[in-house]
Order: structure tokens, then C-alpha cells, then sequence
């Protein structure tokens, strides 16, 4: 299953440890990706030469945002960012499609409703399409939110 992916690329004019210190300065350190409150812009880890984060607001936690640090010359370096869904919200999409599938397709087995039973699966796969698409404009946000926040900082 193909879940949200993104690639960014975009250069800053500040050398590679001075790019590093200031994504330093605003990511609150943690080893898991989990929200927590905090007043920095992001939440996660960031090594020498690569970062793994996620937006610290209430909206950003859906994006994850990997991503390297490339020196170019002494005064420029190169960011390059992966964003993707955040793995809990992969797991929440296939256990609610799991449960609701399992919901709306039972009962037509237990009846032995071959109606029913096809509404059942009519209704599993419009509510799976629905939710993934709230999952996909959930993560749209938090990935603009998250990049429009990496951008500003680096700039």
C-alpha cells in the first residue's frame, strides 16, 4: 500500500554546522516520534549530517520528516527532506479498515443475506476510501505546516 510521500529539496546560505545548530536549537530532542508539548518547532533527532522530526503542534504530528544535510561549500548546504505518513497513523488506517470491514461484513454471513453481505462490502470499501482520504489531507497539512516551519528557521 502506497502512503503518503513527499520529497524537498532546497539549499541554505549558513554553513553545515551552523544549518545543524539551528535545527538543533528548535527540535525538542526525543528518541520516539511522539508528540509532546513543547514551545520548539520540532520533536524528534538530529545527528551530524541527517534528522528525523515531526512538527511539535497539535496538527503536525501525521508528518515525518527525514532528512540530510549536505555541505556544498563553506557557506551553503543542501537540505534534503523525505516526508512520509507517521507509522501509528499507517497502523490506526489498517486497523480501523480491519474493524469496520469486519462491522459491516458479519452480519451478512451470519444471516447468510448475500444482499447484505454485498452492501457490507460495498460500505467497507467507501468508508476505507474515506478515511484514508482524511488521513491524506490530515498529512497535506502537517507536511505544509512542517516544511513552511523547516524553511522559515533555515532561512
Amino acid at each position: 500500500m502506497n502512503f503518503s510521500k513527499n520529497n524537498y529539496i532546497f539549499t541554505v546560505n549558513q554553513s553545515l554546522p551552523a544549518t545543524r545548530a539551528i535545527l538543533n536549537s528548535n527540535t525538542f530532542y526525543k528518541s520516539s516520534l511522539a508528540r509532546v508539548v513543547t514551545t520548539k518547532y520540532f520533536i524528534g533527532q538530529i545527528n551530524d549530517t541527517d534528522f528525523k522530526i515531526i512538527g511539535s503542534s497539535a496538527k503536525s504530528p501525521a508528518c515525518v520528516l527525514s532528512g540530510k544535510l549536505i555541505a556544498l561549500d563553506d557557506y551553503t548546504t543542501l537540505v534534503e527532506i523525505d516526508t512520509t505518513l507517521h507509522k501509528a497513523f499507517r497502523i490506526l488506517f489498517v486497523i480501523w479498515v480491519g474493524f469496520v470491514a469486519l462491522a459491516m461484513i458479519i452480519p451478512g454471513f451470519v444471516h447468510f443475506n448475500l444482499r447484505q453481505l454485498l452492501s457490507g462490502i460495498a460500505g467497507a470499501v467507501v468508508g476505507a476510501i474515506v478515511f484514508r482520504l482524511m488521513l491524506h489531507l490530515f498529512y497535506i497539512r502537517a507536511r505544509n505546516r512542517s516544511i513552511r516551519n523547516i524553511e522559515s528557521i533555515l532561512q
